[in-house]
């Protein structure tokens, strides 16, 4: 499945080309899911999971930060998508494929209960009022590496520049690793057991609780807790390395 930007600028395109049997296939389910909540179930009706391999279809969700989709089929080989978000706000869920040489797109909306959130909330609000005091800091970094080209150049040095690492550690600090969020995100594997199918997920247990701080959040981020343990607090991460150790109260 490829990433929904690579998309996003030929639906209309998609859009046209299926006009003539846009009631042939459809994506149906609820309008509304409870952010956090249950996995929604999204059929894709009108088309086989064979006929959707054949024809190269892909999954496309929007936006995807926040938000998941899960191909999965019934018993009967009915395709369905099984789609969860834990931010609110409204998303598209789409498919593409080609039949008998036409491009066939079908997409459904799918909004948060209740009213959408403030469209420019703080992006940090500090709910902590009594912060830890200074000292040495475990600090790990969490962001997508085929955005790599687009942060600035000591950001890309903090990701992934060694002699920063070694700059870091030889201040006390204890560099965690460096991820994209593709190699941490939960992993979802659909099973079926009595006619019921359901999707399980999980995280690798060393970054469970470093994710659970920063799952969601805009990316790049750096996550920071006490060298002997102690509250994770995540942050945007900073334009430059003074203000990471800034931050991480590593300046002198």
């Amino acid at each position: 499945m490829r990433r929904v930007s690579l998309f996003m600028t030929t639906v209309a395109l998609l859009a046209a080309a299926a006009l003539g049997q846009a009631q042939e296939v459809s994506i149906d389910g609820p309008d509304t899911f409870e952010p956090g909540g249950r996995p929604v179930k999204l059929d894709v009706v009108g088309v086989t999971v064979d006929e959707l391999v054949a024809g190269s279809g892909q999954l496309i969700h929007y936006p995807r930060d926040g938000s998941e989709v899960w191909d999965a089929a019934s018993w009967s080989g009915q395709p369905y998508v099984l789609f969860f978000a834990d931010q609110p706000g409204s998303y598209l869920v789409a498919v593409a494929f080609c039949r008998d040489g036409q491009l066939i797109y079908a997409e459904h909306e799918i909004r948060s209960e209740g009213p959408d959130p403030d469209p420019d909330p703080d992006p940090d609000p500090d709910p902590d009022p009594d912060p830890d005091p200074p000292g040495k800091r475990q600090v790990m970094f969490f962001h997508e590496s085929d955005r790599l080209d687009n942060y600035g150049t000591e950001q890309q040095q903090m990701l992934v520049g060694l002699a920063f690492r070694q700059a870091l550690e030889a201040k006390g600090h204890r560099f965690m690793g460096s991820f994209d969020r593709d190699a941490v995100a939960e992993q979802g594997v659909v099973r079926c057991e009595d006619g019921q199918c359901r999707v399980s997920r999980g995280v690798p247990p060393d970054l469970e609780p470093w994710w659970q701080h920063v799952r969601g959040d805009p990316l790049p981020r750096v996550a920071i807790a006490p060298l002997e343990g102690g509250t994770i607090r995540d942050y945007p991460l900073p334009a430059t390395i003074a203000e990471l150790y800034e931050l991480i109260g590593g300046a002198q």
